[in-house]
This record gives structure tokens, C-alpha cells and sequence, in this order.
């Protein structure tokens, strides 16, 4: 299982993670993908905790179940780190389509079937990269960082006071 915090290691995790929320962000401003505020937002009652919720508390629990626990008992289980990798991130895209677009079905009715394949697609490459910053670096932090920095960028307008 990958540690939380790597002592020996803990500058290189933080500046690698803080480079890969960068580059998601960036590239999400330069619209090579979209970044759009799920609807599962409207389930809790005020901003902060909004805010709170998706930006500090969602990327540590679902790193440590996606990335930790997941991945590792998937690839004992098939001794294959890329079945293990492959089957996460498939579960933490179908997980995010359900949490941004609502029950699936509802999803095909309401939304064009390109966005929900994009926000999919989106989110598996997202989970397949962070199960290899992961493994590569055994550490948790790799993937909570860039996680919480796409939150805050998904979530960033809860904060503003008019």
C-alpha cells in the first residue's frame, strides 16, 4: 500500500504533485478538456462547506480508496500493475460520470452523449495517470495534490463573496 507520507521523499512528492494540478489546470484553461462543477454540489447546504467537502475532504478519501486500496487489491489479485491500474481508473470515471452528470441513464436523456464520454474518457485518464504517479512514487500526496488543485479549479466560484 502506498504510504501517505513519504518522509525521505516528501519535497520531490509535493513538487511533482503541485506540477501535475498545474498542468491539468493549464490545461484545462487552454481547453485541451473541460472541467465542469457537478451537479452532486447541490446535495450540501452552504459554499464553505461545499468548498470543504470537494476541494479538501473528496481527494483524500477517494485517493486513499481508488489509489491505495483499489489499485493494490486489483493487482495482487491479477499480479498486474496495469490491470490494477486500468480496472481503478475505470471504476473512478464511471464513479465521477455518476457524481457530474447524476444516475447515468439520466445522464444519456440530459446530456449529449459526447460531453458524458468526454467527462468519462477525462476522468480515466486522470485516475490511469495517478495510479502511475503512485506506483512510481509510492506515495498518496502524488495524487491528493493534483486532485484537490482540479477541485479547487472545478469549485473556485464557491468562494467568491458578491
Amino acid at each position: 500500500m502506498a504510504k501517505l507520507i513519504g518522509i525521505d521523499s516528501f519535497r520531490l512528492d509535493f513538487v511533482f504533485g503541485i506540477g501535475l494540478g498545474v498542468l491539468m489546470i493549464v490545461s484545462n484553461i487552454l481547453g485541451f478538456f473541460s472541467l465542469a462543477t457537478p451537479p452532486v454540489l447541490n446535495l450540501l447546504t452552504t459554499n464553505v462547506g461545499r468548498f470543504m467537502v470537494i476541494v479538501l475532504i473528496a481527494p483524500i478519501v477517494e485517493e486513499i480508496f481508488f489509489r491505495s486500496i483499489m489499485l493494490r487489491l486489483v493487482q495482487n489479485r491479477t499480479k498486474s500493475f496495469l490491470i490494477g491500474a486500468v480496472v481503478q481508473a475505470f471504476v473512478f470515471a464511471g464513479f465521477h460520470l455518476v457524481a457530474y452528470t447524476g444516475v447515468v441513464i439520466e445522464a444519456l436523456e440530459v446530456a449529449p452523449i459526447l460531453a458524458v464520454g468526454g467527462a468519462f474518457f477525462s476522468a480515466f485518464l486522470f485516475g490511469l495517470g495517478m495510479a502511475f504517479a503512485v506506483n512510481k512514487t509510492n506515495n498518496l500526496l502524488t495524487s491528493m495534490i493534483p486532485h484537490a488543485m482540479i477541485n479547487f479549479w472545478l469549485v473556485r466560484g464557491l468562494l467568491v463573496i458578491v
